[in-house]
Protein backbone atom coordinates (compact mmCIF):
# COMPACT_ATOMS: atom_id res chain seq x y z
CA UNK A 1 0.00 0.00 0.00
CA UNK A 2 1.29 3.44 -0.90
CA UNK A 3 1.89 6.24 1.56
CA UNK A 4 -1.40 7.87 0.56
CA UNK A 5 -3.45 4.76 1.38
CA UNK A 6 -4.19 3.71 -2.19
CA UNK A 7 -3.17 0.18 -3.09
CA UNK A 8 -1.63 -0.04 -6.56
CA UNK A 9 -0.18 -3.08 -8.26
CA UNK A 10 3.57 -2.94 -8.78
CA UNK A 11 3.16 -3.16 -12.57
CA UNK A 12 0.62 -0.32 -12.78
CA UNK A 13 3.16 2.10 -14.21
CA UNK A 14 5.25 -0.32 -16.24
CA UNK A 15 4.44 0.59 -19.82
CA UNK A 16 6.44 0.03 -23.00
CA UNK A 17 8.34 3.09 -24.18
CA UNK A 18 6.50 3.20 -27.51
CA UNK A 19 3.15 3.48 -25.74
CA UNK A 20 4.40 6.35 -23.62
CA UNK A 21 5.81 8.13 -26.67
CA UNK A 22 2.59 7.60 -28.62
CA UNK A 23 0.55 8.85 -25.67
CA UNK A 24 2.60 12.06 -25.41
CA UNK A 25 2.52 12.61 -29.16
CA UNK A 26 -1.25 12.28 -29.33
CA UNK A 27 -1.68 14.51 -26.27
CA UNK A 28 0.41 17.26 -27.89
CA UNK A 29 -1.44 16.94 -31.22
CA UNK A 30 -4.80 17.12 -29.44
CA UNK A 31 -3.68 20.21 -27.53
CA UNK A 32 -2.58 21.87 -30.78
CA UNK A 33 -5.92 21.00 -32.39
CA UNK A 34 -7.96 22.50 -29.56
CA UNK A 35 -5.76 25.58 -29.25
CA UNK A 36 -6.02 26.21 -32.99
CA UNK A 37 -9.78 25.73 -32.95
CA UNK A 38 -10.11 28.13 -30.02
CA UNK A 39 -7.60 30.81 -30.97
CA UNK A 40 -8.64 31.24 -34.60
CA UNK A 41 -12.08 32.69 -33.80
CA UNK A 42 -10.50 35.06 -31.27
CA UNK A 43 -7.97 36.44 -33.75
CA UNK A 44 -10.49 36.97 -36.60
CA UNK A 45 -14.01 37.19 -35.14
CA UNK A 46 -15.58 38.96 -38.14
CA UNK A 47 -14.14 36.51 -40.65
CA UNK A 48 -15.09 33.56 -38.47
CA UNK A 49 -18.66 34.84 -38.11
CA UNK A 50 -18.86 35.13 -41.90
CA UNK A 51 -17.73 31.54 -42.28
CA UNK A 52 -20.30 30.33 -39.73
CA UNK A 53 -23.26 32.13 -41.34
CA UNK A 54 -23.75 29.56 -44.16
CA UNK A 55 -23.73 26.73 -41.61
CA UNK A 56 -26.90 27.89 -39.84
CA UNK A 57 -30.29 26.28 -40.50
CA UNK A 58 -32.72 28.38 -42.51
CA UNK A 59 -35.71 29.68 -40.60
CA UNK A 60 -38.97 27.87 -41.28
Amino acid sequence: MGSDGIALPAAAFDRPAWKTALNWTMAVLTAILFLTAGLYPITDPVGFAGKLAPLTFPEA
